[in-house]
């Protein structure tokens, strides 16, 4: 008996495009929970926070290998700098440290629960700062230290510790961006969405700010949960015409279609007069 051959299926077109809207209808499915994303009140700018933390590394690998001159981390004196950085990078190893139960091979700090890891990297922080006040690591270390905060749900020490950093740093300085958004992550835990909102507003007016699609998308977010709709629409349409090529333009479309259409303006009054005015008589009317 002949063994029958299975011939693979190749989708039609008709096909493709079933399985399009599929996928489409699912995705419209999501977003129909976009309030209950709204509604995760400091959820989405701790991650932001948190995952801007390799881009900060990198930007502070620029400051102290390449000794750019920006704001606080001027070098004054080279060998003091020098210290002041080498202590630094160990904090900071401890604060990126891995959590296992298995130390790894190489001689890399780790911890096994996240508690432990964020104890001892405060203490290393702070170390650096006590050691070595005036330096710009002291100043990114006073960073660090809202991080950390942050990451342990103490909105209270993070905003401290993100204000005493904006404080240490010029208008100018580079990381103040991060600065920024850490402290409005920390008034928005707090429930302080009107702080949240101020912080934000100011990092999108810096020049050349990083990531000010991001900060948009989450005044779109606070905008809305204060009740201002409108304010909330004006920040979400700003990522499509300054950023069209945003990542996240297409979160915001989403966000925009939850809001609603926007209402149209009535016209004034007086220009309702003067339409009547200018308008033909009818027809039907008498001489």
């Amino acid at each position: 008996m002949a063994k029958k051959i299975k011939v693979k299926h190749e989708p039609t077109a008709e096909e493709k495009a079933a399985e399009e809207q599929k996928k489409a209808a699912e995705a419209a499915k999501a977003a129909a929970g976009i309030q209950d994303e709204f509604q995760a009140k400091g959820f989405e700018l701790v991650e932001w926070v948190q995952e801007r933390q390799s881009l900060i590394l990198a930007l502070i690998g620029l400051i102290i290998a390449g000794g750019l001159g920006y704001g606080v981390y001027t070098v004054v004196e080279r060998s003091r700098n020098t210290t002041a950085s080498a202590a630094l990078a160990g904090a900071l190893e401890v604060v990126n440290a891995e959590i296992t139960d298995t130390p790894p091979s190489g001689g890399d700090p780790s911890f096994k629960t996240v508690e432990e890891r964020a104890k001892v990297a405060k203490e290393r922080l702070l170390a650096v700062k006590g050691e070595h006040g005036g330096t710009g690591a002291a100043a990114i270390a006073q960073l660090y230290l809202g991080h950390v905060a942050l990451s342990q749900g103490d909105h209270d020490g993070a905003a401290q510790a993100y204000q005493a950093f904006l404080g240490e740093v010029s208008a100018s300085d580079p990381l103040r961006f991060a600065g920024l958004a850490g402290l409005a992550a920390a008034l928005d835990g707090k429930g302080d969405s009107k702080g949240a909102i101020a912080r934000l507003d100011e990092l999108v007016n810096l020049p050349d700010t990083i990531d000010e699609d991001a900060a948009l998308l989450e005044l779109g977010r606070l905008h809305q949960l204060e009740g201002n709709i409108e304010a909330a629409r004006a920040a979400l349409e700003r990522i499509g015409k300054d950023f069209p090529e945003s990542s996240l333009k297409s979160r915001a479309e989403q966000r925009l279609a939850a809001l609603g259409p926007a209402p149209v303006a009535a016209a004034p009054p007086d220009a309702q007069k003067l339409d009547d005015k200018l308008a033909p008589p009818s027809p039907s009317a008498t001489p």
